[in-house]
């Protein structure tokens, strides 16, 4: 059986380092990076993510985001309405 670990969701800044330090702060290794701004999804951005979580012994699990969501945006999509941003996210950070 796998083993599953307790995370939390961390926001996606322009300073993904300290977003990765809180979660390690509260003692947990794993998170879900959530962003509703797509200007963060940049190249530079997702390869500064990735080092952090490695540095930090960080499992990101999964990316959430979508540009412009309502004001009034309650997060319950089904996963298949943000795999188009989460795949943008991955080809940018390679």
């Amino acid at each position: 059986m796998a083993k599953l670990e307790i995370g939390v969701l961390a926001h996606l800044s322009r300073q993904p380092e300290d977003e990765l330090k809180k979660v390690v702060n509260l003692g947990l290794r794993s998170c879900q990076v959530c962003s509703w701004e797509a200007e963060l999804w940049t190249a530079d951005i997702g390869k500064r993510l990735a080092s952090a979580a490695k540095s930090l012994g960080v499992t990101i699990s999964t990316f959430a985001g979508r540009d412009n969501p309502p004001a009034n945006v309650e997060f319950h999509g089904r996963p298949e309405d943000h795999r188009p941003a989460a795949a943008s996210v991955a080809r940018r950070s390679r």
